[in-house]
């Protein structure tokens, strides 16, 4: 009979594919418990993994303890059942009670990620009994807090009970008596330290330490609305040139409105569409037989075997870095997880190329603690390893640190792509509430020079939050397993702006959007807030209005919220005024495509005019680029309950002329 293991998921939790994967290559039937279960299945054994509690910053163990799984738990040990707790789970079960003592951080206030070697005290356990005393075993250690503690006469009468199981050869972390893995007094709760479940994956590699390794209110402007005049200078405030505001004004035909501008702003910064450094990446190579997706998608896809497929992607958050460390590179690692992921992927690695100013600079060794602080923080909390990195100090980086994350990702049901097809499709916005957070980040910070006033710029920095990412991976992953999403991207620099017009351009639609359905975490936001906002842990997917309720059920299982925003068109013509009506017929006459595209003239950058779309691909005749004569219908949207009138995807866009962020 096949023993049926039950692995408790918990949020933000990153070992846990990991304890399935080790028990389904022993022959166990893995079952994954969500912790918010109030009942365990039918189970032989209870695993509480490791990896979640890196960001529990009021004492490792001690929210996840009081999780409703964790009272079945209790009720399942105490009637014999097995349980097992590993590094994070140890400390989840000394902090409920069902194991003694408790978990102290390391001995010198490290963290640790090495291999140790371990020696085998007691035989006699259902854990150790395949094992005999005094054999050593040679198995990793992840963690921050595993100096496992006890009061003395607790720890007398444990051994006199033998029940430290396992003991360091040569004590890591300063735990008391060595203890590496302890047992109840019945001899059915388990905790250890170490990670067995890792030694499989890496048994063919040199036993080394796998530890990372280093080289040494946009304001101003009326009421929104057709043909209103704005506040003189506006554009100039949101990052836009004087020949970008006339720019504008020819493609709309008109003024634009307050929200229109800021969407403009941060759709044509150079995070954004790329409009300096297009002209440059061009020249790179982008095709191959085993290019699965090049450019104009979230992120490139490589055929790297028969049958397997990863997802790459590598992008910079230098200017938000510079300003804020912490939250700037954060948010970095969020951000290019969820290109990743938009592509159908789950994202496994991290690496971080960075480059400073001198290390004796004033400012250098700020940026660097609060960099590297960022990148792990993030990565930690999501269970993406960064597994390489490097950082350089020089004088040319003073001013100008680059801080660099590359992440890669394995394709593991489906190849998604972020289009908005299908006329009538559902448009639904997952993740995290919309704040003001990040508000211009793109065009403030992505399209300036920096000095002595960059520390004003601090609000445009957005804020992170990698336990909602965690959970936004989980529910994303399994919509696109169980094949419910027919598009999806993330929202990235250019908030709910970027999504709608991408994909709604790459597939020649439109969508109508009610933004009043977006969820708000701050009270009488205004609609220009709402469309560039860059709060983080969101994505956008476009659904067949047969699974929008299978889609939201999902979303609310992994306790994340998603609300239905509009629907896609065929032709993106909204409902509206006459002179609504009149811009979608000139933008249909006069179709025109890509954002502006800046190069040199007598040592000032200029307009000179609209890069072709998606350049770098070879596009078949029988299927024109959207946006150009022959293409399906004119891509158009305007938002309801807004009086804003209809803007086209395409006046948006630098995408088509390189990376799209």
């Amino acid at each position: 009979m096949t023993a049926r293991v039950g692995i408790v998921v918990f949020p933000g939790s990153n070992c846990e594919l990991d304890v399935r994967k080790a028990f389904h290559d022993l022959g166990a039937e893995p079952v994954m418990i969500w912790h918010a279960e109030h009942a365990l299945p039918e189970v032989d054994l209870v695993v509480l993994p490791g990896g979640f509690a890196h960001g529990d910053y009021l004492r490792t163990g001690a929210l996840a303890r009081f999780s409703p799984v964790m009272a079945a738990v209790q009720e399942h040990a105490a009637s014999g059942g097995l349980v097992v707790g590993i590094c994070n789970g140890f400390q989840i079960l000394c902090e409920a009670g069902m194991l003694p003592g408790a978990l102290r951080k390391n001995n010198g206030l490290k963290f640790l990620c090495k291999w140790v070697t371990l020696r085998v005290d007691d035989a006699s356990t259902a854990f150790t009994s395949r094992a005999t005393a005094g054999q050593e075993l040679r198995i990793p250690i992840n963690h921050f807090e595993g100096n496992w503690y006890a009061e003395p006469e607790v720890l007398r009468s444990m051994r006199a009970n033998h029940q430290i199981v396992l003991r360091y050869s040569d004590n890591p972390n300063g735990s008391l008596d060595d203890a590496a893995g302890i047992c109840n007094e019945s001899g059915n709760v388990f905790g250890l330290m170490p990670h067995p479940e890792r030694v499989r994956g890496v048994a063919g590699l040199r036993r080394r330490d796998r530890s990372v390794r280093f080289a040494a209110r946009p304001g101003g402007g009326q009421r929104d609305g057709v043909g209103v005049t704005l506040a003189p200078g506006l554009h100039r405030d949101l990052g836009l040139t004087d020949d970008e505001l006339e720019a504008i004004k020819q493609r709309l035909g008109r003024e634009p409105s307050h929200t229109e501008l800021a969407m403009f702003s941060v759709m044509w910064s150079e995070h954004c569409s790329y409009k300096s450094s297009r002209v440059h990446l061009r020249d790179l190579p982008t095709e191959a037989p085993y290019v699965l997706v090049g450019p104009g998608e979230g992120a490139g896809i490589i055929e790297v075997a028969p049958g397997v497929s990863v997802a790459w992607k590598i992008e910079s958050h230098n200017h938000p870095s510079f300003v804020e460390p912490f939250n700037g590179a954060a948010t970095g690692v969020g951000g290019i997880v969820r290109d990743i992921l938009s592509m159908g992927a789950r994202p496994i690695a991290l690496m971080d190329p960075l480059r400073f100013g001198p290390l004796d600079g004033g400012r250098t060794s700020y940026l660097v603690e609060g960099v590297v602080h960022g990148i792990s923080n993030y990565g930690n909390s999501i269970g993406v390893p960064t597994v390489g990195g490097e950082v350089v100090f020089e004088e040319c980086y003073a001013e100008n640190p680059l801080v660099n994350v590359a992440c890669l990702g394995v394709i593991e049901d489906k190849l998604m792509h972020g289009r908005a097809e299908g006329e009538g499709n559902a448009v639904i916005l997952i993740g995290s509430a919309t704040g003001r957070d990040g508000i211009g980040g793109a065009s403030v910070l992505a399209s300036a020079e920096f000095d002595d006033s960059s520390g004003d710029k601090r609000p445009s920095v957005q804020v992170g939050d990698p336990f909602t990412e965690k959970l936004l991976i989980e529910a994303c992953l399994e919509l696109v397993r169980s094949d419910l999403l027919v598009g999806f991207q993330d929202l990235g620099a250019g908030g709910v702006s970027c999504p709608t017009s991408e994909m709604a351009s790459k597939a020649g639609t439109g969508m109508h959007l009610d933004i009043a359905q977006v969820h708000l975490r701050e009270p009488d936001m205004e609609p220009f807030e709402i469309m560039i906002s860059e709060s983080q842990e969101r994505m956008l997917a476009v659904v067949d209005p047969a699974n929008v309720d299978e889609v939201l059920a999902v979303c609310h299982k992994w306790e994340l919220q998603a609300n239905v925003l509009g629907t896609v068109t065929k032709t993106g013509r909204g409902p509206g005024g006459s002179r609504r009506r009149r811009a979608c017929r000139r933008s249909r006459r006069r179709p025109r495509r890509g954002g502006p595209s800046l190069q040199p003239r007598g040592g000032r950058a200029r307009v000179v005019g609209r890069a072709p779309a998606r350049p770098h691909r070879r596009r078949s005749p029988r299927r024109p680029a959207p946006g150009v004569p022959g293409s399906v219908g004119v891509a158009c949207y305007r938002f309801e309950a807004l009086g804003v009138g209809a803007v086209r995807p395409h006046d948006l866009l630098g995408h088509g002329a390189g990376p799209r962020r």
